[in-house]
């Protein structure tokens, strides 16, 4: 038999796909640093130390600041999606919909990046001292977000431009009844998230919705959230997103695999601030 797809039924059905509410993830990405090298199933992201200058004094020999540099490796990994289309489904279905099976495993592979990522924020990110703002059962506020902002600064991180705070939606909320927050803009790279949430960027950090599944959960009616430089963390993509078709005569359906390969890798520690907040708090307006 033919390997193409049938002539869709003669029933008339809506031209448009309703999906299932989810995310579209690959919201992370493209806020952390791309990888240095690639070779074979590894990945290399170099980092330099950091150098202090000495005053010259007159005929004596220079000494080399050695501020050590090396290269952080990442293990690429494949997340894969897969699914099947039996025939007799297939001859029923509008054009679009086939494709819209495509379009629910690439949202479930960019989750699973950004699930990747968050990972790798919540191992790298402090549990006490100054990089952790732990609030426990309050609400997180304004002065909150100031307050990790004066933590990551404090670590000589470069307020210029590449700091990112991803924000569930009961926090997203309650910055939005600031209306500092409220009447700023997102001024930024045109990035992933930027397509497909909602970003402002207020006193230097891009801040953006992201969904609450993403956040960690330390204990009940807590979210964990991450304040963090560009250059803290770092993800590769050997092949971002890969969807293969194939018929099974044997099984007598369509078969669609999608896989995507990456790799990511905590670079800084000191580059991210965690915030610790109550996730049952009730919006107030200021």
């Amino acid at each position: 038999m033919s390997a193409e797809a049938p002539a869709w039924f003669v029933e008339q059905y809506n031209a448009t796909v309703i999906h299932k509410y989810q995310s579209r993830g690959f919201l992370l990405k493209g806020t952390v640093m791309p990888e240095g090298r690639l070779d074979g199933k590894k990945v290399y992201f170099p980092v330099s130390g950091k150098g202090k200058a000495r005053k010259k004094v007159r005929g004596q020999q220079a000494v080399p600041m050695n501020p050590g540099r090396t290269n952080v490796e990442a293990t690429l990994e494949t997340w894969e999606a897969f699914d099947e289309v039996w025939t007799y489904d297939l001859s029923r279905m509008s054009a679009n919909e086939r494709e819209a099976i495509a379009v629910t495993g690439g949202n479930a592979l960019g989750r699973a990046t950004d699930g990747e990522l968050i990972g790798k924020f919540n191992s790298a990110a402090p549990t006490s001292g100054t990089g952790f703002i732990n609030k426990n059962s309050a609400a997180f506020t304004l002065p909150d977000a100031m307050t990790m902002c004066q933590r990551l600064q404090a670590q000589d991180v470069p307020w210029d431009g590449n700091v990112f705070c991803p924000l569930p939606s009961l926090f997203w909320n309650q910055l939005m009844s600031w209306k500092q927050f409220n009447s700023s803009d997102y001024v930024g790279q045109d990035l992933p998230f930027t397509k497909v949430t909602t970003a402002k960027s207020w006193n230097g950090v891009h801040w953006f919705l992201a969904p609450d599944e993403y956040f960690p959960i330390p204990a009940a009616n807590q979210f964990d959230i991450f304040l963090y430089h560009r250059s803290a963390f770092g993800w590769a993509n050997n092949t971002e997103l890969q969807t293969i078709w194939d018929w099974d005569n044997r099984a007598g359906c369509w078969t669609v695999r999608m896989e995507s390969e990456g790799a990511a890798a905590a670079l800084l520690p000191e580059g991210v601030v965690r915030g610790r907040f109550a996730s049952n708090s009730d919006i107030t307006a200021n």
